[in-house]
């Protein structure tokens, strides 16, 4: 696999749910096992506006690497 897709519905449910906890949802994390730890083309086309992504790449260099982008 090389991409992944967010659930419409399955987001819904995880924002009303954050909703009622006094939570707000503000972003999501995926893996790029074959990576780098760092937005795909297809990660900056597809992921939401405004929404932070948490990117791991476990295969890195010095170990894992883990980022953060707006």
């Amino acid at each position: 696999m090389d991409a992944f897709e967010l659930d419409p519905g399955e987001v819904v449910a995880a924002e009303r749910q954050a909703r009622a906890r006094a939570l707000e949802l503000v972003g999501v994390w995926h893996s790029h096992p074959r990576g780098e730890a760092e937005p795909s083309e297809a990660d900056r086309r597809e992921v939401w506006s405004g929404w932070e992504q948490l990117i791991v790449a476990p295969h890195a260099e010095h170990g894992a690497a883990l980022r953060a982008w707006h």
